[in-house]
């Protein structure tokens, strides 16, 4: 904490990380008034952001959630070469979005994530079938 301390109070308009913290917290009606589609991406190993606050995040129609088993703290790495599957999911969504293509895969949910294999799958919501 002493390292985020630091950056939040020098280079950020935070006074300490608790305040820097509290600032991107998803949690509670936060994203209610959210007005265009979206998507949050995230993964449920996050060292920084506990797993289990995505089911507290109240969710317009328009908010997608797609939890990822793995990924840590923005990485997503998905093999030795250091390609991402959140460029995957981001190329996905603006696909949807702009081009009207129906190849999303749907998030996983957490009662899902208990007995979840450890590997890089995740849950089709038959759109692309």
């Amino acid at each position: 904490a002493a390292i985020t301390d630091h950056l939040a109070q020098h280079h950020l308009p935070f006074k300490d990380s608790r305040a820097y913290y509290a600032a991107y917290d998803l949690r509670g009606e936060r994203l209610a008034g959210l007005r265009i589609r979206s998507r949050v991406v995230a993964a449920l190993d996050d060292p920084v952001i506990p797993g289990d606050g995505y089911g507290q995040i109240v969710r317009p129609p328009n908010l997608e959630l797609e939890l990822w088993p793995h990924g840590g703290h923005c990485g997503f790495v998905a093999d030795w070469r250091l390609g991402t599957y959140v460029d995957e999911a981001a190329v996905g969504f603006f696909g949807e979005v702009f081009m009207g293509q129906k190849q999303r895969l749907a998030p996983i949910t957490l009662s899902a994530m208990s007995t979840r294999p450890v590997r890089l799958a995740r849950q089709r919501d038959g759109l692309d079938q």
